[in-house]
């Protein structure tokens, strides 16, 4: 019974590990089809502002050419943390939500691809791999403690 409330306990963990990791995992993989599919368009750093926060990251302010024509000015993508006041973006929207735009780092293709994708995969299996480890630790604890070989009060 103690072991399988462990065994419950660390897989409800783990789950809510994965399952924090998973809207970033998502965001990423829609933003990886805009960068790749989607309809490009140059863009022109207009100002970088400093961090909202004093841990936060530099703001890029980025200016170019909507879908329909129209002047379009953003500050909340994503940028390359060297770029200047300036400097020269490719952006990337899909054609039918042109509000959805994303920053095309120089080099994108399929070695990026693959290698975010050879990323998330380790960092999936660290998780899965930690989880296993307390499950595998806890149980045996929990045996040894049961079988009645150690004191339960002398556990962490």
């Amino acid at each position: 019974m103690v072991t399988t409330v462990y065994v419950a306990l660390v897989g409800l963990i783990g789950l809510a590990v994965l399952a924090l990791m998973a809207p970033a995992a998502v965001n990423e993989v829609r933003l990886g089809v805009v960068r790749r599919r989607g309809v490009r368009t140059s863009a022109r750093c207009v100002a970088v502002l400093p961090p909202r926060t004093r841990k936060g990251r530099t703001r890029h302010v980025l200016e170019f050419t909507g879908p329909a024509g129209e002047q379009v000015t953003r500050g909340d993508l994503r940028v390359p943390p060297a770029t200047l006041v300036g400097d020269g973006l490719t952006l990337a929207h899909r054609p039918e939500r042109p509000d959805v735009v994303a920053v095309v780092p120089p080099g994108l293709g399929l070695r990026t691809a693959l290698r975010a994708a050879r990323t998330g995969l380790l960092y999936l299996l660290v998780v899965l791999l930690v989880v296993a480890g307390a499950m595998a630790f806890g149980i045996e604890l929990v045996r040894t403690a049961v079988s009645g070989d150690i004191d339960p009060d002398t556990l962490p």
